[in-house]
């Protein structure tokens, strides 16, 4: 499965979530950023509070949905956090990646990334956007 895949899943599920970078704010620092953290299956909820848009948003759907209890959504995200890492171990941490090309249209961009795994290779196209002056990964 590609890693993208795993994160599409994810997506259907109603997570919609935007990644900011760390250090350069380029397009491609912020995707390189985000798979590599992804891939060293570091992801926490520290980390998802401070790097994805939309995620108060997503908390408080949750909350909405799961009632007031803070308990259940704690336990919630903390189960998602897992499955992202448990996902990135078993399909992401052996791939080698790598920008291939990155596109800018304004306030959009589209980063392409080589990714290389057990011989086999693949492209994929990750979707960046522009929110408050900082590139981030659309995923959704």
């Amino acid at each position: 499965m590609k890693l993208f895949k795993l994160f599409a899943m994810l997506a259907c599920m109603g997570a919609m979530f935007c990644v900011t970078g760390c250090g350069s704010n380029t397009p491609e620092a912020v995707v390189k950023d985000f798979l590599n953290t992804v891939q060293a299956g570091k992801l926490d909820q520290a980390y998802l509070e401070s790097h994805l848009a939309g995620f108060t948003e997503e908390m408080a759907n949750l909350k909405k949905k799961l009632g007031s209890d803070q308990k259940k959504v704690d336990a919630q995200v903390k189960e998602f956090v897992e499955m992202l890492n448990e996902g990135a171990k078993k399909h992401g941490k052996d791939a080698k990646f790598s920008i291939v090309e990155s596109k800018i249209d304004g306030d959009k961009a589209t980063v392409t990334v080589k990714f290389v795994k057990d011989g086999k290779e693949e492209t994929e196209k990750i979707p960046v956007k522009k929110i408050n002056d900082k590139w981030m990964i659309s995923i959704k």
